[in-house]
């Protein structure tokens, strides 16, 4: 053979070594794009992920707290409604006719109470637009099926939730699926306005309490023995107490007691309207508490837990004064200036003392 015949057949044999480094090259290079067009793509679909999650974070979490602020803010007036002795059926409905507020001023106006005529009042409001239901029907026709108040776990979990699906999803598609399975949204509670005659609430007026301010001076003047005087204001004001001599507590303490069996009267008088029968019976309680030389102490700690309001029966009560004086420990003795009396001893009453009597 000859000699052009091995050249040839070389010049072939690396013209395909090298059309198959080109083509492993071209082969290397397409893969290298089409993994950059992946990776682009990767890229471009997590940042509008990112976009996406950073435009719906904030309005879900805007009607989350919207939610969650109509919820605290019913839980909050329905607290103080019932504590103002309105039933929860009244309650919910005064707080769906957007009335409640009114209602927690009107209280707080009247020394933390509503009178027995205007919770009557009340009552007969929210029945007349919801029927005439008991409390628990009357409830449950004022919600109408919408879970606002009591113990609800989704609230505790809500946020949580809600981070977990705006940024535990891996896609948009997830994202958009997960937000669908969410209880943010916020139910509409609100209803007409119940008839209400606010002016049934109204608190005691200045004459009242003036009246009453003056009558407990004179009559403690009286119960406190000769040295202790009533001067009446010829304005038509309080008048004042005058001490000339021995003044049971000394004249500091005595001060105290007047002062606390007014605020009592005045707050008895605000749900019991009957001035001359609340004072009597206030006094008459004074008195036997005085007759048993009880101390400073004895005193004031039952004028401030010893008396109460039943608002059922619209009535006073109050809670039993021991007897005996050898039934009770010895008291600290006053330290006031003034002579110290026989001490009568210690009892003690806090918050709960009336709690069956209020019943």
């Amino acid at each position: 053979m000859g000699l052009g015949f091995w050249t040839g057949m070389r010049e072939a044999q690396v013209g395909r070594i090298d059309a198959r480094a080109r083509a492993e090259v071209v082969a290397t290079e397409e893969k290298r794009y089409q993994q950059g067009r992946t990776d682009r793509a990767e890229e471009i679909e997590l940042s509008n992920l990112t976009s996406l999650r950073g435009a719906v974070l904030p309005m879900i979490m805007a009607r989350y707290s919207k939610n969650k602020e109509q919820r605290d803010s019913i839980t909050s007036q329905l607290s103080a409604l019932e504590g103002y002795q309105l039933s929860r059926g009244v309650s919910l409905a005064l707080i769906k006719s957007g009335q409640a507020g009114t209602v927690i001023e009107t209280a707080k106006k009247d020394g933390g109470f509503l009178r027995p005529e205007f919770i009557s009042h009340l009552t007969q409001s929210a029945t007349a637009e919801h029927g005439e239901e008991d409390d628990n029907k009357l409830a449950e026709i004022v919600l109408n099926g919408i879970k606002l108040v009591g113990n609800d776990l989704s609230d505790a979990n809500q946020e949580a939730s809600i981070f977990e699906a705006v940024f535990g999803a891996k896609t948009q598609e997830q994202l958009l699926a997960s937000i669908g399975t969410l209880n943010i949204t916020t139910p509409t509670f609100t209803s007409s306005a119940l008839n209400i005659n606010f002016a049934e609430g109204q608190a005691l007026n200045q004459g009242t309490i003036t009246s009453i301010a003056r009558e407990t001076k004179e009559r403690m003047a009286t119960m406190f023995g000769t040295g202790v005087k009533f001067v009446a204001d010829s304005a038509g004001g309080s008048g004042s107490m005058q001490y000339d001599g021995t003044v049971p507590f000394g004249q500091n303490r005595a001060t105290n007691v007047v002062s606390k069996i007014n605020d009592v009267i005045v707050k008895v008088q605000q749900s019991v309207r009957d001035i001359s029968g609340n004072q009597d019976k206030v006094f008459s309680k004074v008195q036997e508490l005085i007759d048993l030389n009880a101390s400073y102490e004895n005193v004031m700690n039952y004028l401030n837990f010893g008396i109460g309001v039943n608002q059922r029966t619209r009535s006073l009560v109050f809670a039993p004064i021991p007897v005996s004086p050898s039934e009770l420990p010895d008291a600290t003795p006053a330290t006031d200036s003034g002579p110290t009396q026989p001490e009568y001893g210690g009892f003690s009453f806090n918050e709960n003392t009336l709690d069956a009597l209020l019943q």
